[in-house]
């Protein structure tokens, strides 16, 4: 790690993050009250590098100096002849109040304005000005749908006549924030299915918004219909690392150990499960139920040895699960003993310091005195993250700190 330090203002309270194209790296924090923001101690950044800040529907980036030459951007000329322009240009579905606004119009004509082909503006006399400013009322404007706005000046009332001068303008609904959706959830693995059999299901997730998400988030797969992840285990879960906007991805998820009992199952999947992007919609991101049906009833697994425990004091062990060199939650922490029992296993999650600071990725476990592997994963969409380090003569009643696990791809 180094000093570089990466600057900019923003809305008080938002969350931005910043991401490293080259690298993956990311990282997120909160504006301050006075509109600035400070991501500090990044790696040092490399001419050519790709940094992107993305919060709250809004994203900018920029290219590191140095290396290949970043052209200077020419600014965009203003029309030389007739034009409209519209605030807001974007906004939900639903109904919109837009002012429109008009320059360089030829004067002694009537003007009409039209959304999506329906006129909203029918002037009542002709226009004595080469600008105009009208606001208009859109009842309905549909999500995911081009729409456009349109001004006419006619030689006649009622656009009739000659028409001199027309100029359009797009409206873009909704505003480009990501929005993620459970595009497909299938059965992959091939009937008659049997208890306690693994299962795998193929499901395509897809950033159906206008902004990247540029930060990792979690999808789950449930055994119910309308799942709540607060009070229901889901059965798989994985991480994606980052979507484009309008772009899909495909994986497998499955159900490790099968189902106990034959008959039908219910399966459904939740994108962003913990809500970690903010999307246009948050009630479209658990997929349509999928039932599948459990035929042959197989053995009942012999149960895993639990490995004795030695009674008396233990020792602690505690660390954070990095990936991308980011502290990261929900990262699966195994603890092996010598002869590679598994003695506990857990997750990493957000823990708040007495300080009242929160750092993500913290994991805990308590253990008998003992040399110990401990192994952190986590299943990406489509790759396994893995890492892992030794703990030597941890004794009773020892803490031992910085015992951390940063992870990086296996397969």
């Amino acid at each position: 790690m180094g000093d570089t330090a990466v600057t900019g203002t923003a809305q008080p309270g938002e969350t931005v993050t910043l991401r490293i194209v080259q690298t993956g790296l990311q990282r997120s924090t909160v504006v301050e009250a006075d509109g600035t923001f400070r991501f500090e101690g990044l790696p040092a950044l490399e001419g050519g590098m790709t940094l992107i800040v993305q919060g709250y529907g809004r994203q900018d980036s920029t290219v590191v100096a140095g290396g290949t030459a970043t052209p200077t951007p020419t600014p965009t000329p203003l029309p030389t002849g007739f034009y409209i322009t519209i605030d807001p240009v974007c906004g939900p579905a639903g109904a919109q109040t837009i002012t429109v606004r008009g320059f360089n119009w030829p004067t002694g004509n009537y003007l009409g304005i039209f959304f999506d082909g329906v006129r909203l503006v029918n002037s009542a006399s002709k226009i004595s000005t080469s600008s105009f400013v009208y606001t208009v009322n859109v009842p309905n404007a549909t999500a995911y749908v081009q729409h456009e706005f349109k001004a006419e000046a006619w030689t006649k009332k009622d656009q009739t006549g000659t028409r001199v001068a027309l100029a359009t303008t797009p409206f873009t609904c909704p505003c480009p924030v990501p929005d993620l959706v459970v595009s497909s959830l299938e059965l992959a693995s091939t009937p008659p299915l049997g208890t306690f059999n693994k299962i795998d299901f193929a499901v395509n997730v897809t950033n159906q918004g206008g902004a990247d998400i540029p930060s990792l988030f979690w999808v789950d797969l449930y055994e119910k219909v309308s799942p709540n992840p607060l009070t229901d285990t889901s059965r798989d879960y994985i991480a994606i690392n980052g979507l484009p906007a309008g772009a899909s991805i495909d994986f497998t998820m499955w159900v490790e150990t099968g189902f106990a009992t034959t008959g039908t199952h219910t399966i459904t999947v939740l994108a962003d499960t913990w809500s970690q992007i903010r999307e246009y919609s948050e009630s479209n991101n658990l997929s349509a139920p999928l039932v599948i049906t459990v035929t042959q009833q197989n053995p009942v697994p012999s149960p895993t040895p639990t490995p004795a425990i030695t009674p008396g004091p233990k020792g602690k062990i505690i660390g954070l699960t990095y990936l991308d060199m980011s502290p990261t939650n929900l990262v699966n922490v195994y603890v092996y003993d010598t002869v590679g029992r598994l003695i506990w296993s857990g997750f990493s999650r957000a823990q708040t310091l007495p300080s009242g600071n929160v750092i993500n990725g913290y994991y805990e476990a308590e253990l008998p005195p003992g040399d110990y592997t401990v192994v952190g994963q986590v299943r990406m969409a489509t790759a396994i993250y893995r890492g892992q380090t030794v703990v030597t003569n941890l004794q009773s009643n020892e803490i031992r700190q910085q015992v951390d696990l940063n992870l990086t791809r296996i397969n």
